[in-house]
């Protein structure tokens, strides 16, 4: 089994389809995020793609 750190992660993401990450995979996006007291981060969105079966 590989073991992977969650600090090594790009901003706490560690499953979706980018490197590094732990499980890699286009199903979803998973994060482990820390915020302190005034911290903000920019508004943005996220596009939903469906997955035609």
């Amino acid at each position: 089994m590989k073991t992977m750190r969650l600090e090594d992660m790009v901003k706490g993401w560690f499953v979706g389809n980018f490197k590094p990450a732990a499980y890699q995979t286009t199903d979803c996006e998973v994060a482990v995020k820390t915020y302190r007291k005034g911290d903000k981060e920019k508004e943005h969105y996220h596009k939903m793609l469906r997955k035609s079966h």
